[in-house]
């Protein structure tokens, strides 16, 4: 009995679907699923756009991070004494900033580029210290006017009255809020062009040097000592970061020396990011960038150029040129005795090569 009635209700709902009104029953299905379909479609294409996006932002912002250097060029007029910056835009440079600035006549007519940071920059000709010091080729700085000690309340008022004309003090001396601007905000490895030109005019209004307060020795324009008191977890400077030479297979840590601090004298050092690449087993030219920001919008990006030479191929060419010399100083009856020793020195060098290239993968991979 219960066979037949499942049988029957079996029939009777195939009857049901091919019926007359099967074709009803064919538009509901075929229209849920288009838009079942369509549903899978947008959330597909939703997710892809997002990771796409995603990605395009992180290759912006890893290019613009890499190519800071190129983003601003310094221009230095001595004989008009204003220091020019340009920022690019698209393939071209224009001007952003202009300073009045002071240029001592050792600063020669040249190309020159920002190879580091110093918080307080000694000044060995004519003494004194230089304040947010942004540091060039052949020992010449940009950096504030000249202080007689590493203090804020110790300005050479007179080296001060002098911006706007040449400097007998210091080297390209501006007022400290400017020093500090470039300091913080342009890359090591940017263009500074020193160059004279008569009657020349900025394209934008240069910032004229603020007046000295009565009885005080302090940099009108420094503002250090309120961020000091007020916003005490603000980045004061990073120090450290300098080019190097080094030897392949060498020991080397890109943390040694290089320190920073806030307002409070705390170590900020851990907040430091560096990126780059740097392989110690090949030679070349390697550049790393470190970055320290905080929440005041105060972002420091200092590139190191690291030089790692082929330490085995100078020696390679020093026992070449040695042994070399010794076989041609040799009578032909110790010519035998010459390979085997020239046999045994490469030997000795491929042994030891393995040696310092095992030992530097496993510092890596530690």
């Amino acid at each position: 009995m219960d066979l037949k009635y499942q049988k029957f209700k079996k029939n009777n709902f195939i009857a049901w679907l091919f019926g007359g009104n099967a074709y009803i029953y064919f538009i509901i299905l075929a229209v849920t699923a288009f838009f079942a379909i369509q549903l899978v479609v947008q959330i597909n294409k939703h997710e892809e756009n997002a990771a796409d996006t995603e990605a395009t932002s992180a290759e912006d912002k890893s290019d613009s991070y890499v190519d800071a250097k190129d983003q601003y060029i310094i221009k230095i007029n001595k004989k008009e004494n204003f220091l020019l910056i340009q920022k690019k835009n698209g393939d071209n440079y224009e001007d952003y900033k202009a300073f009045t600035c002071s240029v001592s006549s050792d600063v020669k007519n040249a190309d020159y580029k920002i190879t580091g940071k110093q918080i307080w920059f000694p000044f060995t000709k004519s003494g004194g210290y230089g304040h947010y010091a942004s540091l060039l080729n052949d020992g010449f700085a940009i950096s504030s006017v000249p202080y007689y000690t590493q203090d804020l309340n110790s300005l050479d008022t007179d080296a001060y009255k002098k911006l706007g004309k040449s400097a007998s003090k210091g080297y390209i001396n501006l007022m400290a809020s400017n020093a500090r601007w470039i300091y913080e905000n342009i890359s090591a490895g940017v263009k500074v062009i020193v160059y004279e030109e008569e009657g020349q005019r900025a394209g934008l209004k240069i910032e004229e040097p603020k007046a000295l307060l009565d009885g005080k020795t302090s940099d009108p324009s420094d503002t250090s000592a309120s961020d000091s008191s007020q916003n005490s977890d603000k980045i004061n400077y990073m120090s450290g970061v300098s080019n190097v030479e080094i030897k392949t297979n060498s020991d080397f840590d890109v943390w040694e020396g290089v320190y920073a601090c806030d307002y409070a004298g705390r170590d900020i050092t851990s907040q430091i990011k560096i990126s780059g690449d740097l392989d110690l087993t090949q030679a070349g030219t390697y550049t790393l960038i470190y970055h320290l920001s905080d929440r005041y919008g105060t972002n420091l990006d200092y590139y190191r150029y690291i030089l790692v030479k082929d330490d085995d191929e100078e020696k390679t060419n020093e026992e070449n040129a040695s042994s070399q010399s010794q076989t041609d100083s040799q009578k032909e009856s110790t010519e035998p005795a010459s390979k085997n020793t020239s046999q045994e020195t490469s030997k000795a060098s491929t042994s030891k090569a393995s040696s310092i290239s095992t030992k530097a993968s496993t510092k890596q991979g530690g």
